[in-house]
């Protein structure tokens, strides 16, 4: 179990470290999602340890609004 409480606005990518090479990964926004670019730009390198689902990061920024 793990919990954090975000209290700033933004997008945060999240990984299960456990996981990750088969892209268990996600995105949470809180209000706004004012580092939207800031964000995407880190996706190329975490993704490049996934071995399955390479895309799943930018799938879910490209749902952010």
């Amino acid at each position: 179990e793990f919990r954090v409480t975000l209290e700033k606005e933004g997008v945060y990518l999240y990984v299960c470290d456990a996981h990750k090479k088969m892209g268990m990964v996600g995105v949470i926004q809180v209000g706004k999602a004012s580092n939207l670019e800031e964000a995407g730009k880190k996706v190329p390198e975490e993704s490049s340890a996934m071995v399955m689902n390479k895309n799943r990061f930018a799938n879910e920024l490209d749902q952010v609004q």
